[in-house]
């Protein structure tokens, strides 16, 4: 009796493993990408603020599409994310690294890129490419340098002109904010940050209790609440009510260390 040939059988389910493992991985990377584009927060249209922590000192690259240019506040001696928001300097995203990267204005993204595997970043490839390119795209008399020391009273003057947002400023959006967090001056610290990107604060309040999670009410869909939301990392919610502002954030004691 003839034994049969299984090897043909063989070599058809061993390709159609190959076929099934290589479309698993083609639907991974599509997701990783879909997930790196989705968490990405330059959308190449709106002004974005950078942190480059090294070396001693920390640049604020500050890049404004509509005005197609890029202003850069070096600040001495070095200071960490966590103390900028303090200080009322809005970081929208950070590259840190413990060697100093040798880069202008106009490449640091670029040589973040290239030193990935050195640096520590809370943007994605995606954000860091775009900012390159961006960047890559301004004339270098479109790029302005300014110094300043921490200690600096002129430090806050600069602060609330080189961050402003012309897309806030034109939407105008009016914005309260209910200090829940019982944390003395958290509402005002706040509010600087908001306004020196152009925001339009009209009151600020201290609720007699306390509240445990941060929440922004909003009435409408708008830019301001999506960077305001960024920008402090507390979740937005649409609500009618009849509040005199068209934004409404609620500091909790998650935020008492802002």
């Amino acid at each position: 009796m003839k034994k049969k040939n299984s090897e043909p059988k063989s070599l058809g389910l061993a390709f159609y493993f190959g076929v099934l493992v290589t479309l698993i991985i083609i639907v991974s990377v599509a997701f990783k990408i879909v997930d790196v584009v989705k968490n990405s927060k330059f959308d190449g249209k709106h002004s974005f603020s950078t942190a480059l922590i090294e070396g001693g000192k920390t640049d604020i690259l500050f890049v404004s599409p509509a005005k197609g240019t890029i202003t850069l506040l070096s600040l001495r001696p070095q200071i960490s994310v966590a103390k900028l928001k303090s200080l009322g300097i809005p970081a929208d995203g950070y590259i840190q690294s413990q060697n100093t990267i040798d880069s202008s204005a106009k490449s640091t993204f670029l040589q973040a890129i290239l030193h990935k595997r050195s640096v520590s970043t809370n943007l994605t490839i995606f954000d860091l490419f775009r900012l390159a390119i961006y960047s890559q795209g301004v004339s270098q008399d479109s790029i302005t340098l300014t110094n300043s020391n921490l200690s600096d009273p002129a430090l806050g003057n600069d602060v609330s002109t080189i961050f402003v947002d012309p897309t806030i400023e034109q939407e105008k959006k009016s914005v309260e904010i209910t200090n829940a967090a019982g944390v003395s001056g958290l509402g005002n610290k706040i509010a600087k940050n908001i306004t020196d990107i152009g925001g339009n604060v009209i009151l600020v309040n201290s609720s007699p209790s306390t509240q445990g999670t941060s929440v922004i009410y909003y009435k409408e869909e708008s830019y301001t609440v999506d960077r305001i939301s960024k920008m402090l990392d507390v979740k937005k919610i649409k609500k009618e009510d009849n509040s005199i502002s068209d934004i409404t954030i609620i500091i909790g004691e998650d935020r008492e260390s802002f």
